[in-house]
């Protein structure tokens, strides 16, 4: 398997996949898809951070991150969200997630990660509850499933801060 970051002419194929990736999940919204497209026309896409794996030049996953601002007090501190990571039906559990989830944490240059999603899934990885750091979100996303790791240890020590998460 090959980790390779996303190229404009992966988006309409990307797009496919991940509707069809969400196609049967539990908590969707329906518009992942769109919502992966809106990001990517957003001064907060970060390229380098979205990536694909293929085998055999076939999709097998994606993931996508992008830049947020964790608001405390007068200080605006540079976090990530992980936005949406997708991966194909027919091979999860293969660990094609957590693959991609690994490498976006050793290509990151920030100090905390966050997302929406499961502990039950992402703990593995140190995603624990964000207000457990003191960051909490402007979105109306129920506390347990608006998890934050550190990528750096101690960037969150002490912290009491708020995230308006992309929309």
């Amino acid at each position: 398997m090959r980790i390779r970051p996303e190229r404009p002419e992966d988006f309409p194929a990307l797009h496919a996949f991940i509707t069809e990736a969400f196609r049967d999940a539990p908590f969707v919204e329906g518009d992942e898809a769109d919502f992966v497209d809106r990001l990517r026309a957003s001064p907060t896409y970060i390229p380098g951070l979205a990536l694909v794996a293929e085998q055999d030049d076939a999709l097998m996953g994606h993931i996508l991150v992008s830049g947020v601002e964790i608001v405390a007090d007068a200080l605006r501190l540079p976090a990530l969200f992980l936005a949406e990571l997708s991966v194909r039906l027919d091979v999860r559990g293969l660990g094609i997630g957590a693959a991609l989830v690994r490498e976006v944490f050793a290509r990151a240059d920030a100090g905390a990660i966050f997302l929406v999603g499961d502990i039950n899934y992402y703990g593995r990885f140190g995603f624990r509850r964000a207000d457990v750091f003191g960051v909490f979100n402007d979105n109306e996303i129920e506390a347990k499933h608006f998890l934050g790791a550190e990528l750096k240890p101690g960037s969150l020590a002490g912290l009491s801060g708020r995230i308006r998460l992309p929309t």
